[in-house]
C-alpha cells in the first residue's frame, strides 16, 4: 500500500476495471556488483577553478524534464569546446538525478568541493514563462547574471526561490559543498500541467523554445566566464598609486578618481 511503479496509459486501461488486489511479480535481484553510467566532460580553461554544468539523464521519455535539458548541456558542450579563450574550466556531467549525482560527488569529493558555481540544465523547452531557481545565496553573481540576461533580452521571467526540494542543485548545495547552483528554465519542473505524465511529449515542447533557452544559456555562460575577480598582490597596507601614475600628480586635496 506504500509503493507504486510507473505503467504505460494502455496498461493503466487494462487495470482499470479490475477488481481485487493484484499481485505483482518484480522479476529482478541484486548485483553487488552494480553499476551506474554516467557521462563526464572537463572544457579546460585559463584557470583551474571550475563551473558546473549538470543534467539528469533518468527519464528520457519525457521531453521537457528532461530530455530538453541532456540535449541542450550537449549543445552548450559544443560550444564550449569551440571556445579558445576561456578563463574558467568547465566540468559537464550527466547523471541519473539524486542517486547519481550523489555517487558523483562521493566519487569527486575533493573536486567538487572546489567547484566555484554551477548550473543544473532542466526543463527548457516547454511553451510557458521562461524562470529560474536561484542559487541558496541570494546575492551571488550566478542570480544576477540571470536576471540580467533575461532584462537584455526583454523577457518577462519567474523568480523561483532557492528552497531545499527541486533537482540535483539539492546535493551539489548540501553543507559539505555548497556549491552555488542555479537553473534558467522555460516551464520549471513542478509548474506545468504535464509534468510526470505521458503527455511531457515532443508535441509539448519545440526546438524554437530550446534554441531561444539555449541562446540564453550562452550568453549567461559568456558573463560567468568574464566575472573573473583579480587579487591585489600589493595588499600590505595602501598602493602607492603615483608609483602607476593614478595619482593627481599635485596636492592631496583632490579626492582621486
Amino acid at each position: 500500500e506504500n509503493w507504486g511503479f510507473c505503467v504505460t496509459k494502455e496498461q493503466l486501461d487494462k487495470l482499470a476495471d479490475t477488481v481485487g488486489a493484484l499481485e505483482v511479480c518484480i522479476d529482478s535481484s541484486f548485483d553487488e556488483n552494480g553499476s551506474l553510467t554516467i557521462g563526464e566532460l572537463v572544457v579546460p580553461g585559463k584557470i583551474s577553478k571550475e563551473i558546473l554544468i549538470s543534467a539528469y539523464i533518468c527519464h528520457p521519455s519525457l521531453a521537457n524534464d528532461n530530455l530538453s535539458g541532456t540535449i541542450m548541456t550537449a549543445f552548450l558542450a559544443r560550444e564550449l569546446l569551440t571556445k579558445a579563450d576561456l578563463n574558467y574550466s568547465y566540468r559537464i556531467i550527466f547523471v541519473p538525478e539524486t542517486i547519481g549525482a550523489i555517487a558523483y560527488c562521493a566519487m569527486n569529493e575533493p573536486i567538487m568541493k572546489s567547484i566555484d558555481q554551477g548550473l543544473v540544465v532542466t526543463g527548457v523547452a516547454g511553451p510557458g514563462k521562461h524562470g529560474y531557481k536561484q542559487c541558496y545565496e541570494i546575492d551571488h553573481p550566478i542570480n544576477y547574471y540571470i536576471e540580467e540576461v533575461f532584462r537584455e533580452n526583454s523577457i518577462d521571467f519567474i523568480t523561483y526561490p532557492f528552497d531545499i526540494h527541486g533537482s540535483d542543485e539539492r546535493q551539489y548545495s548540501s553543507q559539505s559543498f555548497r556549491i552555488n547552483t542555479a537553473s534558467l528554465t522555460k516551464d520549471k519542473y513542478y509548474e506545468y500541467e504535464y509534468y510526470h505524465s505521458s503527455l511531457d511529449n515532443l508535441e509539448f515542447i519545440s526546438s524554437e523554445h530550446m534554441a531561444k533557452t539555449l541562446n540564453l544559456h550562452i550568453q549567461l555562460l559568456d558573463k560567468l566566464d568574464k566575472n573573473i575577480v583579480f587579487k591585489n598582490k600589493v595588499d600590505h597596507c595602501e598602493v602607492m598609486l603615483s608609483k602607476y601614475d593614478l595619482y593627481p600628480k599635485t596636492g592631496g586635496d583632490l579626492l582621486p578618481g
